[in-house]
């Protein structure tokens, strides 16, 4: 499934800083950044996005497998957008500082999508007691930026202890091209270890 494309309101900073940054923070704002692509030379535009506004779409912001269109102001023109890091405090856990990446719309661009499991609650493997090892939990592919996929779908149900998924496995997108080695394992179904075994035998 296409990732629908997100929206958010936003104001262009002029006092930049440390101390700047800390002042949006105590109003209840997010200090952010858009910077161009590759190949783009357009400046770097420095903003200030809603608390609530990020809080609500924080799992969003926090993986680029989204497009985020970003209106300054009253500008009709939005900045389309993935977002490239989020920042958090690392005692309240909460963000403090997303930086965006433009993009054009309809060109390739290269990122990291996530892998979504389905078919856990059917899976043989998992059934007689196997676990899921995952090895990649996102891969990276490139495709054109109205297209990005919400993620790469992995049917586990008709998997086995010891069967793995490789990156050649997964079913992309049209027009989608993934950049890692075709051999590279994405998860596998995993039986007990003998020291597990012999400490479910005693207990």
């Amino acid at each position: 499934m296409v990732s629908e494309v997100l929206e958010l309101q936003a104001v262009e900073r002029l006092e930049l800083g440390k101390g700047a940054a800390r002042l949006l923070r105590r109003r209840g704002l997010v200090p952010a950044v858009v910077y161009g692509g590759s190949g783009m030379k357009v400046p770097v535009i420095h903003i200030s996005l809603s608390y609530r506004d990020v809080w609500q779409n924080l799992r969003c912001l926090s993986r680029q497998a989204t497009v985020v269109a970003i209106k300054l102001g009253d500008k009709e023109e939005k900045i389309y957008t993935i977002p490239k890091a989020c920042q958090f405090d690392p005692l309240s856990d909460y963000p403090i500082h997303i930086d965006f990446m433009r993009v054009n719309r309809g060109a390739a661009i290269t990122l990291h999508v996530p892998i979504q499991v389905v078919g856990i609650d059917v899976s043989h493997g998992l059934k007689i007691g196997g676990s899921l090892n995952y090895v990649n939990r996102e891969v990276e592919i490139s495709c054109p930026s109205d297209a990005v996929p919400e993620g790469l779908v992995v049917d586990v149900s008709g998997l086995s202890i010891g069967d793995t998924v490789c990156v050649a496995d997964l079913v992309l997108p049209d027009c989608s091209v993934c950049h890692q080695d075709p051999s590279t394992v994405v998860l596998s179904v995993v039986g007990l270890s003998k020291e597990e075994k012999g400490a479910e035998g005693t207990s």
